[in-house]
């Protein structure tokens, strides 16, 4: 429910295409609707989260809770803004994000759902 009113609510500004968050897949995945663009699953950098199918129950209540957090920061923002840098692996788009003027990737971080990461192997989540 929280991810169809992030959609319907919230416009991302993507120099120079406006946008539109979509549905929250996870903590640190979405999707975007950009003029110019058209929709597109997005990952965002920066920062990782715990997998929804993670390897251990904790990571996967840590992955439902980071995935509500971005739920509840995307509908506070009144600002968001998006730079795009290529793809990943799995075809997503990546993108560094900006919610009233503030890195996303630090937030979620600072709240205790995420953990800095630039690419490569990823931590484990389980202990």
């Amino acid at each position: 429910m929280a991810s169809s009113l992030v959609s319907a609510a919230k416009s991302v500004l993507i120099a120079p295409s406006p946008c539109q968050a979509g549905r929250v897949i996870d903590g640190d995945t979405l999707w975007l609707t950009c003029a110019g663009r058209g929709a597109q699953k997005v990952r965002l950098t920066g920062f990782d989260t715990p997998e929804l199918n993670g390897a251990c129950l904790s990571e996967q209540a840590r992955a439902v809770r980071a995935k509500l957090a971005l739920q509840w920061h995307l509908w506070q923002a009144t600002r968001i803004e998006a730079r795009f840098a290529g793809a990943d692996r799995y075809g997503r788009a990546l993108a560094a994000v900006t919610l009233d003027g503030a890195p996303l990737a630090q937030t979620m971080i600072a709240g205790g759902h995420g953990r800095a990461y630039q690419g490569g192997a990823r931590a484990r989540w389980c202990p």
